[in-house]
Parts: structure tokens; sequence; C-alpha cells
């Protein structure tokens, strides 16, 4: 589990065979540091299902932008290199658990039909696109 650079986030994501989770964050958020105890705790309950890092956004608001990431922390979940749940503030072990459990045997055609959609893309029919940056 590490701190990624916006090259090192993209790369990530692309080539990771297992689940990914990202938390994204800033330095100065209380929120953020009350929840990275319990991603790591997770994150290292579950290696062997998903691999858990950091994306610090505080010199990064353009790839925050492009990601639309509208608070911290926000966790982002991939597979096959597709966005398939952002989820907004603190967040359960179980819940994080839940999640990658639905992840880990998805097929790339499985993760695309997946895909997350924010609640204006579903209603207005577009897909987010936040993994070609």
């Amino acid at each position: 589990m590490k701190e990624l650079s916006t090259i090192e986030f993209e790369k990530f994501i692309e080539s990771n065979d297992k689940p990914s989770v990202i938390m994204v964050k800033t330095t100065r958020c209380p929120n953020c540091k009350a929840l990275a105890p319990i991603f790591e705790k997770t994150g290292k309950e579950i290696a062997e299902k998903a691999d858990f890092n950091y994306l610090v956004v505080d010199d990064k608001r353009e790839l925050a932008r492009s990601l639309k990431i509208m608070g911290v922390p926000t966790m982002l979940f991939y597979r096959h290199g597709v966005l398939i749940a952002k989820k907004v503030g603190n967040q359960s072990p179980s819940s994080i658990k839940k999640v990658i459990d639905s992840l880990v045997d998805l097929t790339p055609e499985e993760a695309n039909d997946k895909e997350y959609r924010s609640f204006f893309s579903k209603l207005f029919g577009k897909k987010q696109n936040t993994h070609n940056l």
C-alpha cells in the first residue's frame, strides 16, 4: 500500500490483475485521517483479493476533477481498468469487503457492463469516462 503519483495511478489501474481500491484523500482532511487506519487494516486483511493504495490530490486538482471527486475521502473500486464503484465518506471494513467480493470474479466484459455511472449520467444516458485521463 502506497501513495501513487498521477502516472503510477494510471498505469496501476490499467495493469492490475486484482481488484484495486484507491483512497482519494487530502493531507489536511480529518475524515481521511480517521479512515486511513481502517483502510490499511482492511487492505492487509484481504491483500490476496485486492490491492489498496492512496491518491493524495492536494496538488492534483485536474486529476481530481477528471475523476469527478466531489469530496474526500473517496474510495474508487476498479476491476480490469474499469471504475465499478465510488464510495464517498468514511466506510466500514465490511462495506469495503462487500464491494471487493463483488469484483473478484468479474470478467473484463462484465466489468465494462458494470462501469460506474453517476446519477446524472444514468439519468441522461451518458457513461462517465473516468479511466482515460
